[in-house]
């Protein structure tokens, strides 16, 4: 069986799941074909799997990513984005203090639905624009061979990717990245 495509959506444990995949003998510095992710670099692409034109390319990929409880995953981002100083000034230097600020901005909100479909992180985002792009990432997500994991469940996550592709991992995994400044959020 071919490999699949991983779709590493920010924050949700792609860096570990790549290096534990590749032996840790992984470059997070690019995307491929095989692997997707965004590095400011306007050939690493993602969108083009959602687009509804696109799909009969991609029917006979089979596809990988993980999702994280959204309020964790929106604190983790929260705290990249206060660590990272060249993140600020994606909003104009305008560094939101706050968690409450951070989520209220609209250039923040609905990061992972403006992830998947290619759109800059803190791009302003229109409701609509917002619901259109979600469901067409729901209908691509129903016609294409979609695995989704969950990294509370990394394990089992793991286990089924073991299964499903024949991945070779070791059966201790390590957290490769945490954020020093990740802080609790009440």
């Amino acid at each position: 069986m071919k490999p699949p495509i991983i779709l590493h959506i920010p924050k949700t444990g792609g860096t570990t799941l790549m290096s534990i995949i590749t032996n840790n003998k992984w470059n997070p510095c690019y995307s491929t074909y095989n692997y997707r992710h965004i590095f400011n670099n306007p050939n690493d692409i993602i969108n083009d799997i959602f687009l509804n034109e696109n799909h009969s390319t991609f029917e006979s990929e089979c596809f990988v990513t993980f999702i994280r409880d959204p309020f964790d995953r929106l604190n983790s981002e929260y705290n990249n984005f206060m660590s990272t100083p060249q993140l600020a000034k994606k909003l104009d230097n305008n560094k939101p203090l706050s968690f409450e600020e951070y989520i209220l901005d609209n250039r923040c909100q609905n990061s992972v639905t403006k992830f998947l479909v290619g759109k800059e992180l803190y791009s302003v985002y229109s409701t609509d624009e917002a619901k259109n792009d979600f469901n067409r990432i729901l209908e691509t997500f129903d016609r294409l061979d979609f695995t989704v994991c969950k990294l509370e469940e990394f394990s089992n996550s793991l286990n089924i990717l073991r299964e499903k592709f024949s991945y070779d991992m070791p059966e201790k995994i390590y957290k490769l990245k945490q954020n020093i400044y990740n802080k609790e959020i009440h």
